[in-house]
């Protein structure tokens, strides 16, 4: 008996060693970040770089103050000196194409509730909507002599996504398109049949869709302690605005020779010099060109030389735009003078963009970056909007921030370091922050429809109902997609029922939009067969009274679309261990019952899932915590029946440390489970 528990023992070490302690709390938990520069990395246990390098081994990013987190219900324990509580497995979508990623987190800087009390009374007298208190909250906690100033537009929120939407006045650059899944389909931005984009500033701009813009435009997406920086007070505070932060912003030996003019045109004309050499790296960037350099170039057949144009004023949208700023630096053909045209010396440029800027843009009320991009403070709202690029006021925000970061300007609230802040709020504004649609070519019609290798006549891309006259007891389908991308379901051999049959045709496009196609087969003849030959030319495997070779996560449309594209006269029923009827959009689960009828006989199987030991239809760390119980002979903690069999994955008829492996290596993802 001692050598019986001595085992017992070291099998329990054998068996935990495989995974870290790990506890389990509540799922789909939003967490917001507390600091800035926090690691989210591929694993937990890992020690913080101490470099905001995003190539650091192990890192996946590096997350901002406010940002939200999603807890997926694993607590890690910490192992490392750097990481104080746990490690949080977390998901996180990154802001620049909508993927969501699952890593770790140190629980030092997540924050799962926020008390938001302190600063209710603060909020509401300023008008701030209940949905910005959070991230507001977190940033006042951090920084208590930061200024929130709430800004009511009296825009209602649909009015300004409709202005703009308009095609050509929101554009993202060919590198930000979310693989197509963040652009505008409309004729005039895109072209179906041949799955191009329509170029709407030279050939790397294309019109965004409406909701990317919406993400964009929403202020509580950036009210975090990088991309707050999109509402600071663009007039010139000498405090904070010192020749050491500007010189950072501006980067490079090429810009920082004309320091001092940059210093120059913000006392002059009362504007931030950040906000001045933020918009030149964004708009031409920080080596020379021929915005910058005075080079020569042609422009509808005439040629300059010798002009610059540092902010890129004048470059409306559309084909040469650089070239038409240049024109315009120079005055244009009515030789304007204004603003100190010509701008043919660099510092005449700098100076006199300044003098637009503030004067055109900041004195009208446009005195923030946002506000620059979106115009909702004007008379005349929607027009007079610096950039059509959408990205430019999270871009130039991200390098405001870094350079006062680096002189630790963001970090001495003690020293009474202030920033002002002016935000805007909409009305009718959802209670939910606007997201990124989901990335991936949204293409997701047909190219080609054929049944029985003939075309289906006056086949249509847009034509989404068809008839076609079949002999034989079956037809056989085939389609092509325009983008190679899209997922085709509902074609293949189709067992017809009856005169009429209809079979629908799915098209997914990558992004996850969806079309439908019906085709109508009209036949006379009926097929016999049996339900166990459908069973098994749908790809199921029958053993016994049990049916196997699920997937997991397949939903219950799934599986009857799989048995009826072999036979349509079917009559399906799948319930759950007790009876009760799933919905087609429910998952199929170990122990849940298939009732298959067919002229007037049927047949009731139960579904066994290897690997899913509980019945969810999934492989997680519940199912593994029943192996470990079971194995363990844990009190109460016993699977018998199907949910036994489910387990025993090597089927040797014991379950054992091999099938405890098997599900270890499904669940990291390093092997598959067969079914």
């Amino acid at each position: 008996m001692k050598n019986k528990r001595i085992a017992t023992f070291f099998l329990c070490i054998l068996l935990f060693s495989f995974f870290p302690v790990i506890e389990i709390h509540a799922e789909n938990k939003i967490g917001n970040v507390t600091k800035g520069k926090v690691p989210f990395t591929k694993n937990a246990n890992i020690e913080s770089p101490n470099t905001n390098d995003y190539v650091a081994p192990n890192v996946l990013h590096y997350l901002d103050m406010g940002d939200e987190v999603i807890s997926t219900g694993v607590k890690v324990k910490s192992t490392v000196s750097t990481c104080q509580t746990d490690f949080y497995q977390v998901n996180y979508v990154f802001s620049d194409n909508g993927i969501s990623y699952t890593g770790y987190v140190c629980g030092d800087y997540v924050k799962f509730d926020i008390d938001i009390t302190p600063y209710i009374e603060e909020f509401e007298k300023q008008g701030f909507p209940k949905s910005y208190w959070k991230s507001l909250a977190l940033l006042k906690e951090a920084h208590p002599n930061w200024v929130f100033k709430a800004y009511q537009t009296g825009i209602q929120w649909n009015d300004a996504l409709d202005n703009e939407a308009i095609v050509g006045k929101s554009l993202l650059h060919k590198n930000y398109t979310g693989n197509g899944g963040y652009l505008d389909t409309t004729s005039g931005s895109y072209n179906i049949l041949t799955d191009t984009w329509y170029g709407k500033d030279g050939s790397n701009w294309f019109a965004a869709n409406r909701a990317t813009i919406a993400y964009y435009m929403d202020p509580r997406n950036f009210l975090t302690e990088m991309s707050i920086f999109m509402f600071e007070d663009l007039s010139y505070q000498e405090e904070t605005h010192t020749k050491e932060v500007v010189k950072q912003v501006l980067g490079s030996e090429f810009l920082q020779q004309y320091l001092d003019t940059f210093m120059e045109a913000a006392k002059t004309y009362n504007i931030s010099p950040i906000h001045l050499a933020s918009r030149v790296r964004q708009e031409v960037g920080t080596t020379v060109s021929v915005t910058t350099s005075g080079a020569e170039f042609t422009y509808e057949n005439q040629t300059y030389s010798g002009l610059y144009n540092f902010y890129n004023i004048g470059a409306t949208s559309g084909e040469d735009s650089w070239k038409k700023g240049l024109v315009w630096a120079g005055g244009g053909a009515k030789q304007d003078t204004s603003y100190g045209r010509p701008w043919n010396t660099p510092e005449k440029a700098i100076l006199g963009g300044a003098q637009l800027l503030a004067e055109d843009y900041i004195s009208v009320g446009q005195d923030t970056m946002y506000f620059q991009k979106w115009n909702v403070v004007t008379n005349n709202p929607f027009t007079h909007q610096y950039m059509t690029n959408i990205m430019a006021p999270v871009s130039e925000a991200s390098t405001v921030f870094r350079s006062y970061s680096n002189l630790g300007l963001i970090q001495n609230d003690a020293e009474g370091v202030t920033f002002t802040f002016t935000i805007p709020v909409y009305q009718g504004l959802p209670e939910e922050k606007s997201s990124l649609p989901a990335t991936g070519n949204p293409n997701h019609y047909l190219k080609s429809l054929t049944v029985n290798g003939e075309s289906v006549d006056h086949f249509h891309y847009d034509t989404l109902d068809y008839k076609v006259y079949v002999s034989g007891n079956q037809a056989e389908i085939s389609a092509s997609s325009i983008n190679p991308n899209a997922k085709i379901e509902g074609t293949g051999k189709i067992s017809l029922k009856e005169k009429e049959t209809k079979q629908i045709i799915k098209v997914t496009a990558q992004n996850g939009s969806q079309k439908e196609y019906t085709i109508t087969l009209i036949r006379t003849d009926d097929a016999q067969v049996s339900i166990p030959d459908i069973v098994s030319e749908a790809g199921f495997r029958i053993e016994d009274k049990y049916l196997s070779k699920f997937s997991f996560n397949q939903t219950v449309s799934n599986v009857k679309n799989k048995l009826t594209s072999v036979y349509g006269r079917l009559d399906i029923t799948i319930m759950d261990s007790n009876g009760k009827i799933k919905t087609d959009d429910k998952i199929i689960g170990t122990g849940d019952q298939i009732k298959i009828e067919l002229n007037g006989q049927y047949q009731i199987y139960q579904v066994v899932i290897y690997g899913d030991n509980n019945g969810d239809g999934k492989l997680d760390l519940t199912d593994i915590l029943y192996l470990q119980r079971h194995y363990l002979k844990v009190e109460g903690g016993q699977l018998v029946g199907i949910y036994y069999k489910a387990t025993d994955v090597d089927r040797n008829g014991t379950v054992n440390l091999t099938d405890l492996l098997q599900f270890q290596r499904q669940y990291l993802k390093i092997a598959s489970i067969e079914q």
